[in-house]
This record gives structure tokens, C-alpha cells and sequence, in this order.
């Protein structure tokens, strides 16, 4: 995939958003609603990080947090997603992040992202709160989940190793 993309996943992530907010006028039930954006998202998620080749193994995960991360996605709201990687100095970091990154924005997602190491992860976790309480939800989306897990199990590990300094 260029860094642009072909549209195909832009185009097929916008169609599935639309069908299933056209939905809602039919009185789709709330939960309903939040379970059919969190399967698109996640499944062209899951289609992007494969054609980007993340996958298991490939020292990068895509982790959600907030709506997405808890499962309660809402009808446009956006995407806070991390792409975790370790430094490895065969793959362009940059290259995959825009053939993740590009697609979604054509499409009209939000996207709130980052791009981050472990250790990054981490550091940023401790130092803002905001961060360390939105990956107390966070989970794997595609990719190395071993690599994923570090971020989530750190920062959860992290959170009470210092909830009583935090408050």
C-alpha cells in the first residue's frame, strides 16, 4: 500500500461507517450501535495492519485505548490508537505509521495517535495521568501482541505500583 493508499480501505471503512449510522433510524439499539463500529473498526484495522505487515512476530502492535480500547465506540467520535514498536533498524517506522495512519484519515475517522516505543509507552503513562488512566483500558488490536502486552500489562502494573502517589 502507498502512503496514500489505493482508498480501498478509506473507502470501505466509510461505507461501513455510513450503513451502520444509517442503521440507527431504523431504532438500532445503542448497544447494538457500539458493537457493529467496534467490529468495523476493528476488522479494518485488523486489514490494515495486515497489509502494512504487522503482524504476530513483527516487533510492532497496534494498541486501542479509550472508546475503542474499552469496546464502547460512538457514533463519530474518534480513534486513539498507538502503534508500538520495537527499534528495529530493518523496518521505516515512519512508513508503516503513515500506511496505518493515511487510510484513516481519508476515511473521515478521528484519529488521535501515536507512535511509540515500550519504554515511550511508558514514560508517558507515569508522567500524565490522563494517559495512565485511558491505558488502563487499552488492548491489542493487530500485530505483536507479546510486544502490545508489555505496553498494557506495564502500564496497569504501573498504575498500582503508584495509585497512591497519584492521589
Amino acid at each position: 500500500m502507498s502512503v496514500t493508499g489505493d482508498g480501498e480501505r478509506a473507502m470501505a471503512l466509510r461505507a461501513g461507517r455510513e450503513q451502520i449510522l444509517s442503521a440507527t433510524s431504523a431504532d438500532l439499539p445503542a448497544a447494538d450501535l457500539r458493537d457493529a463500529l467496534c467490529e468495523l473498526y476493528e476488522m479494518e484495522l485488523g486489514r490494515l495492519a495486515d497489509e502494512a505487515g504487522i503482524g504476530p512476530g513483527s516487533g510492532f502492535a497496534l494498541v486501542a485505548f479509550g472508546g475503542l480500547g474499552r469496546r464502547e465506540v460512538l457514533p463519530y467520535s474518534d480513534l486513539d490508537l498507538v502503534l508500538v514498536h520495537e527499534r528495529r533498524p530493518d523496518r521505516d517506522v515512519g512508513e508503516l505509521a503513515d500506511a496505518m495512519w493515511y487510510p484513516l484519515w481519508d476515511s473521515g475517522v478521528g484519529l488521535d495517535h501515536s507512535v511509540r516505543t515500550v519504554d515511550q509507552c511508558l514514560a508517558v503513562a507515569a508522567a500524565d495521568v490522563a494517559v495512565g488512566l485511558s491505558l488502563l483500558d487499552a488492548r491489542v488490536i493487530a500485530g505483536d501482541a507479546d510486544l502490545g502486552a508489555l505496553v498494557v500489562d506495564g502500564a496497569r502494573r504501573q498504575w498500582r505500583d503508584q495509585i497512591a502517589s497519584r492521589f
